[in-house]
C-alpha cells in the first residue's frame, strides 16, 4: 500500500477524532445555567424538562359559551323583519311562475343606460330578440312589445 492510500484510509478517522475532541472542549451550557451566554432560556429549560406523563397535569382551556344574543340565522321571525332580515314570505311567492297562462309571460324587467333586458317564460331577452317567433320589439318600464304579423303588449305579472 502506497502513502497516498495509506492517507485516504486514516484521514476519515483522523477527522472524526479532531472533531470530536473540539465538541468536547465547547461547552453548550446545561439545564442548570441561568442566562450565561450559550445558556437557555428559562422557557427553553420548560420545554426541555417536559415529559409526556406531564400531559395530565395541564390545565384544560374552558369552553366557550356564547352570548344570548346571538342567532341562528335559521331562527329569524317577523319581528326582525324590520332590520334587514329575510322577507316574511317565501320566494316564490314573489316570484310568478312562468307557466301562468297559455300566452307569454313577463316576469322581470330591467332598463340600463344603455341596456333594456326582460325576462318572458323564464327566458332573458333583449330588444330585437326572437322567441317562440316572436321578436322584442320594445322593452318598457312594466311591459313589452312582441311582434310577428301583429303587435302585441305583455306587463307584468301581479304578485300573488
Amino acid at each position: 500500500m502506497n502513502n497516498r492510500m495509506k492517507i485516504i484510509v486514516i484521514s476519515p478517522f483522523a477527522l472524526i477524532l479532531v472533531l470530536s475532541l473540539a465538541a468536547y472542549s465547547i461547552s453548550f451550557g446545561s439545564l442548570s445555567d441561568t442566562g450565561a451566554k450559550g445558556g437557555f432560556s428559562e422557557g427553553e429549560r420548560q420545554m426541555l424538562a417536559f415529559m409526556p406523563a406531564d400531559i395530565a397535569s395541564l390545565k384544560q382551556r374552558q369552553r366557550l359559551q356564547p352570548s344570548g344574543a346571538l342567532k341562528s340565522p335559521m331562527e329569524f321571525n317577523s319581528s326582525d323583519a324590520g332590520r334587514g332580515a329575510y322577507p316574511p314570505v317565501a320566494l316564490d311567492a314573489l316570484v310568478p311562475s312562468a307557466a301562468t297562462s297559455a300566452g307569454p309571460s313577463l316576469s322581470f324587467v330591467m332598463i340600463g343606460e344603455k341596456k333594456r333586458v326582460a325576462i318572458i317564460k323564464g327566458a332573458i331577452v333583449r330588444e330585437g330578440d326572437r322567441l317562440d317567433g316572436l321578436k322584442v320589439a320594445d322593452i318598457e318600464p312594466g311591459r313589452v312589445l312582441l311582434q310577428n304579423s301583429t303587435s302585441k303588449w305583455i306587463s307584468l305579472e301581479k304578485i300573488k
